[in-house]
């Protein structure tokens, strides 16, 4: 294969309607998410739960000041999932902390760029996943606000098919290189695990440039002290290196999150690839014989579709409903497997990339694996234009589930053929 693969292909539901365009997070203000929580603290715990309010931060480093500021370990927070750095983001944290006042700790807290909007005890940690979905509200700028009107019948369509659970941009880095990264861990090649990660790019605006030509040149020195306070992950490979140890040594020096997320943009590259030959094949909103069906907010309770369930006028139902869909491979050693043809191009889809289930088996991290459902339900859609001091908008709001990404509706809206997204982390 060649060496790189497609991250996130581009297809679209809605090919009769022209997208509007526009750009997004002009200003941090456009884009506005808030957790949806799972559960509502019952008011009492060895845990305090903080609904707080952050701007342009990314939620591992907010996590991080939280717990300086109130003298605790980092592993004592919780958090149900991450949040765009480029945004006004509100989710819920858990911090353990048996003694003292919800109030009182809260107002302790002083970290810049967070607000905390409420607080209250709770009996357990919060951990990821732990929420319902998310909610949010965006102003697409440099648009035609008239088509507003076309923008209300896209949302529309979305609602009745379900969008396309596309896993976004965001997994897979600054240079959309990720799940590259992932396949050569998974091949064990570390050599050019370090030189994707480290090496020089093609990327105008690389912040770490500096940095990259000092690696190719063999100075890990030069490279480790210039590469930007951002890149924990490549500044801990590059220290390794120029302290004299290999390739392999130093990748495994990384700790084992950070491994497991460039494995998890490969299993997610593979998703996306099948998810957009299922567009293709028109079969988006049917059910195909061997297909793994799963609740669209749940990736648990999984069932096979055989022949009496493509039949079966419950299912049948539900999957209108949007209640159920078709899931595609998060792949790995444990992964639940499709049955006949599903199966057949769900494994074409990962021996293409050159991984077979024998390096899942292989890996130093553990690589399980999991099931995604293709669609999501897209609730309480509303649309609306309006101007400000920062020029006209149009803006869109929706509910999506845990895991789904807003791009894939804002992809629906805009189709612009380079959509620019400053995806903080």
């Amino acid at each position: 294969m060649n060496d790189t693969f497609v991250g996130i292909p581009r297809r679209f539901l809605t090919t009769d309607e022209p997208g509007i365009g526009g750009h997004l997070k002009v200003r941090p203000e456009d884009f506005l998410v808030e957790e949806i929580p799972l559960y509502e603290p019952c008011g009492s715990g060895e845990h305090v739960y903080l609904f707080i309010e952050k701007i342009e931060r990314p939620t591992l480093n907010v996590i991080r000041d939280i717990a300086r500021s109130l003298r605790v370990n980092v592993g004592a927070i919780g958090y149900a999932g991450m949040k765009d750095k480029v945004a006004v983001t509100r989710q819920l944290l858990s911090i353990h902390l048996p003694e003292g006042d919800p109030h009182r700790i809260a107002e302790e807290i002083n970290v810049s760029g967070v607000r905390i909007l409420w607080s209250e005890r709770h009996r357990n940690k919060l951990r990821v996943g732990h929420l319902r979905g998310n909610r949010f509200s965006i102003r697409i700028r440099e648009v035609n606000i008239t088509d507003v009107t076309r923008v209300g019948r896209i949302l529309t369509r979305l609602e009745r098919s379900g969008v396309p659970n596309f896993i976004g941009e965001q997994r897979f880095g600054y240079h959309q290189t990720n799940h590259e990264i992932g396949r050569l861990y998974l091949m064990r090649d570390w050599q050019r695990v370090c030189d994707l990660m480290l090496g020089p790019t093609a990327f105008a605006g690389d912040h770490a440039a500096e940095s990259r030509a000092a690696y190719a040149a063999g100075d890990f020195d030069t490279a480790v002290k210039t590469w930007p306070s951002s890149g924990s992950t490549e500044t801990r490979v590059l220290a390794s290196l120029a302290a004299g140890r290999t390739p392999q040594q130093a990748i495994h020096d990384v700790n084992e999150a950070s491994l497991r997320f460039f494995i998890t943009a490969f299993q997610s590259a593979i998703f996306n690839g099948l998810l957009a030959q299922r567009i293709d094949s028109g079969r988006f909103e049917q059910l195909i014989e061997g297909d793994i069906v799963g609740r669209t907010d749940d990736s648990h309770n999984l069932f096979r579709i055989g022949p009496d369930e493509l039949v079966d006028e419950s299912v049948i139902e539900r999957f209108a409903n949007l209640e159920l869909s078709a899931t595609g491979p998060l792949w790995g050693s444990e992964m639940r497997r499709a049955e006949g043809a599903v199966d057949d191009a769900e494994l074409a889809a990962l021996h293409a990339t050159g991984i077979s289930l024998d390096h899942f088996d292989e890996s130093a991290v553990d690589v399980r694996g999991t099931r995604r459902s293709l669609r999501l339900a897209v609730r309480a859609c509303e649309v609306s234009a309006g101007s400000d001091d920062h020029g006209p908008y149009i803006r869109v709001d929706f509910e999506l589930p845990r895991g789904g990404f807003a791009t894939t509706v804002l992809d629906e809206v805009m189709k612009s053929p380079q959509r620019d997204h400053p995806w903080g982390s």
